[in-house]
């Protein structure tokens, strides 16, 4: 026998000394406790693995409503903020923060919505976009806030520039097409209990569904007829847009501003696309 066999019979036997010797510790074993053991395993790794988009705090279906839950809490803290007064920030610099905790959490459910392979987790998503679209117009229509930044024009004057009283216009804007602005006494819900119109809600799932405005990356890569090769370039425009974007208030940048003025930049590289030369 030559030593290169004689290694070979020794490694052989020393694995199923091992093998012998697992089942000799662990003879009791049921397929549940094998099952209950992997489960903890599994636990632990999923506890120290990173959430979604990063977030520690967002590692399951579930801990998307826990979300809701902080982006409800920090909307209050900054009404009561609002409403009590601030010295050290502007009225509609606390306005531009509100704005921003409820769309960076409802823009990033909105993804998960769309993309997540995961059932439990578009669901859970579309319960959160239900949440935040119930706090928006829960916003929109609180009279206290409306006239809170409305003052502020006056009231804060001296420490307002052109941007920021664009910014409160806009803002106002957004509240007036809530009609927070119109005297309770014109309020009408049915004059004379007459017939008023007929509202169609479109709010059943379904495949064919669309989307609405929205644009979002394409994460593979295909051939593809020059039509969709365009409209690539053409939402690149809109993603350039938002990234490069550099204005004072997140309320105004990259396309939150007037259609027109937004598709300027998909355009350009549309004609990008199409110059071969």
């Amino acid at each position: 026998m030559t030593e290169c066999e004689e290694d070979l019979n020794d490694r052989g036997a020393s694995r199923t000394m091992t093998t012998s010797m697992d089942h000799e510790l662990l003879p009791t074993l049921s397929d549940g406790q094998r099952s209950c053991i992997l489960n903890k395993l599994l636990s632990t790794w999923k506890q120290s693995a990173q959430g979604l988009f990063g977030d520690p705090l967002l590692k399951s279906a579930a801990s998307l409503t826990e979300l809701n839950s902080r982006v409800r809490a920090e909307c209050a803290e900054l009404v009561n903020q609002i409403e009590v007064g601030s010295k050290e920030r502007t009225t509609v610099q606390l306005f531009d923060d509100l704005s921003n905790t409820i769309c960076k959490a409802a823009d990033m459910v909105e993804c998960v919505r769309q993309l997540h392979s995961d059932p439990a987790y578009n669901e859970a998503a579309q319960n959160c976009a239900s949440d935040y679209c119930e706090l928006v117009e829960s916003l929109n229509t609180y009279t206290k806030l409306y006239h809170k930044l409305k003052d502020s024009k006056e009231t804060e004057a001296d420490r307002l520039d052109d941007v920021d009283n664009h910014t409160i216009d806009l803002f106002l804007n957004e509240f007036e097409q809530s009609g927070v602005h119109l005297p309770e006494k014109e309020d009408v819900f049915s004059a004379e209990d007459r017939f008023l119109g007929t509202v169609y809600l479109d709010i059943d799932r379904r495949s064919t569904k669309a989307v609405g405005d929205c644009h979002f990356t394409v994460r593979c890569s295909k051939q593809i007829d020059m039509h969709r090769a365009e409209n690539v370039f053409h939402e690149m425009g809109h993603a350039m847009h938002s990234m490069l974007g550099r204005t004072r208030y997140q309320h105004v940048a990259g396309t939150r501003c007037p259609q027109d003025f937004s598709e300027i930049p998909s355009i350009l590289m549309e004609y990008f696309f199409n110059d071969l030369t």
